[in-house]
């Protein structure tokens, strides 16, 4: 139950949020490729595995935007309302870029202390 509050909990700055964006992507998204291009379309398989991929890279994802707002010293359940935002043309991508760009807080916040010269590792994992 403790890995689950720390996956959920802490801050990440903003080169390291672009970074696990990035590599969760790119590895959740050949795993993707690699599966379709293995199995059979009709194959109750592949969709099974398109699901369990979709699930994760969802739950990842939710992780690192959560950890992102904590590090702009908002409250986590501000996602209860941004995720949505983001399906929706123009706006999702003027506020993904917010979350991409806009500066942390320089100082400890509630959500946890400075982040800055943090491994990359570190910060996905949230060390």
């Amino acid at each position: 139950m403790n890995l689950i509050k720390d996956f959920y909990s802490g801050r990440i700055n903003r080169i390291n949020y672009f970074l696990a964006s990035l590599l969760v992507t790119i590895v959740l998204g050949g795993l993707l490729v690699l599966s379709t291009l293995l199995l059979n379309e009709s194959d109750l398989t592949l969709g099974t595995i398109i699901i369990i991929l979709g699930i994760v890279y969802f739950l990842i994802s939710v992780s690192l935007k959560l950890r992102r707002v904590h590090d702009l010293n908002y409250n986590g359940w501000i996602l209860i309302v941004f995720i949505p935002i983001l399906f929706i043309p123009g706006i999702g991508q003027i506020l993904a870029l917010y979350l991409l760009f806009a500066p942390g807080n320089k100082m400890d916040n509630g959500y946890g202390k400075e982040v800055k010269n943090v491994r990359f590792v570190d910060s996905f994992l949230n060390k």
